[in-house]
């Protein structure tokens, strides 16, 4: 198994535990398919930049995005707030992403506010998204990882 692969999968455990998404969390990069289905979590790879560390090591940053989605109330950014620090404390905490020996740091947070679905159909209700944008370092010698 690829070491994204490894990462995305403790990530994806990680952000389970977070109460408000009551397991609903997967390594996709789709939107829930209901309003139902809501609160919900995809884990997605955004891209990842490699280069040489040492001559048998190559450091490797691959970017994660956590996104949580909600139906949208009066207080929805206190919400997204609520939801964002509940993501950071069980990503930060994670004994199996420091089990992969990598580096861990939030560099972006993302917010969206919907009222209609991609295709401009009306949603029964406003959504919101948060997306939580994670570098992570790990290295890699031509065998897997190091």
């Amino acid at each position: 198994m690829h070491p994204r692969s490894l990462i995305r999968d403790a990530l994806v455990a990680a952000v389970a535990r977070v109460p408000a998404f009551a397991g609903r969390v997967k390594p996709t990069r789709l939107e829930p398919p209901s309003i139902a289905e809501l609160p919900a979590a995809g884990v997605m790879t955004v891209d990842e930049n490699s280069e040489a560390d040492t001559t048998s090591l190559r450091r490797r940053t691959v970017r994660f995005q956590v996104t949580g989605t909600i139906v949208a109330t009066d207080a929805v950014d206190d919400d997204l707030d609520d939801l964002a620090a509940a993501i950071e404390a069980e990503v930060a905490g994670d004994a199996a992403l420091r089990s992969l020996r990598v580096t861990v740091i939030l560099t972006e947070t993302r917010f969206d506010f919907r009222t209609e679905t991609k295709d401009g159909q009306p949603l029964a209700r406003p959504v919101a998204r948060i997306g939580l944008v994670y570098a992570i370092t790990y290295r890699t010698t031509p065998a897997g990882v190091a």
